[in-house]
């Protein structure tokens, strides 16, 4: 049996990784229209999944209990293999590169992009809601204003924004304000010139791209202009020095990491 909560199943969950659920398929969503959309359910149930769960769990209370063991350390194994087998990729190294930079209490928020797919897989946030995306959306343009909320929120703690740079752009704009109010929120553009998931989907299912390359300003020398801090990072270590130069500044920073096109996307 598989418990389905708040997941539409949609290419972002299921779909990619060409996931298979056994005949007895629960789904528990807000939208009815999500339920069994793209896998049979045997039982669809409709409504906010605090409340849903709340109910289950007052009815399995009166239920004779089946006694078993934990899962969590053959999850934490199964993780650990996971890591140890991507360590030696240049995606992994970026996302240990921000792991280390970062403060426990720190936010991160996330555009859809491929750096997305690393962030989720790779970096570990120990308090709750310090890591935004918005996966099911796919939102690009989210994670830099995202990052200023925070910022203003809890001015005392970093956030970092991990965009692309097709999303940046729908929000680049938002380094005026964020300069003018010396919002230090901190933007993490990895640059390959173009839509990357798009385009290696595109290239995946039709052998060929459309609309999916971008002709990008010097994102450096951009920020530069707004009045904010910036700097290229080519490598894991730079990327980590550059953000520890972050969080000195009372400005926001834009930290540019150009990608080669056949960088692992993991994703």
């Amino acid at each position: 049996m598989v418990l389905v909560v708040g997941s539409s199943l949609d290419e972002a969950d299921g779909g990619r990784l060409g996931s298979a659920f056994p005949e007895n398929l629960i789904q528990i969503d807000s939208c009815p229209d999500v339920i069994g959309r793209r896998y049979p359910v045997s039982v669809g149930l409709v409504g906010d999944a605090q409340a849903v769960l709340t109910q289950l769990l007052t009815e399995l209370t009166s239920t004779e209990q089946a006694m078993r063991s934990s899962p969590a350390t053959r999850i934490a194994e199964h993780k650990q293999r996971a890591l140890d087998s991507m360590q030696h990729k240049l995606a992994w190294q970026f996302m240990d590169a921000i792991q280390q930079a970062l403060p426990r209490d720190a936010f991160v928020t996330n555009d859809a992009s491929r750096a997305n797919g690393w962030a989720v897989s790779f970096l570990q946030r120990y308090l709750p809601n310090t890591f935004n995306v918005t996966r099911m959306a796919a939102a690009l343009g989210y994670a830099f204003p995202a990052a200023m909320g925070a910022k203003l929120a809890y001015p005392e703690r970093q956030a970092v924004a991990i965009v692309g740079d097709g999303g940046f752009l729908f929000t680049i704009f938002s380094l005026a304000t964020a300069v003018q109010h010396h919002i230090s929120a901190v933007a993490i553009v990895f640059n390959n010139n173009g839509y990357g998931t798009i385009k290696r989907l595109q290239t995946r299912r039709f052998g060929r791209t459309i609309g999916a390359d971008l002709h990008n300003p010097d994102f450096v020398r951009l920020a530069e202009a707004y009045g904010a801090g910036s700097s290229r990072a080519e490598d894991p270590e730079q990327l980590y020095d550059a953000l520890m130069a972050a969080w000195q500044r009372d400005v926001p920073t834009v930290i540019e990491v150009p990608l080669d096109e056949d960088i692992d996307h993991l994703i």
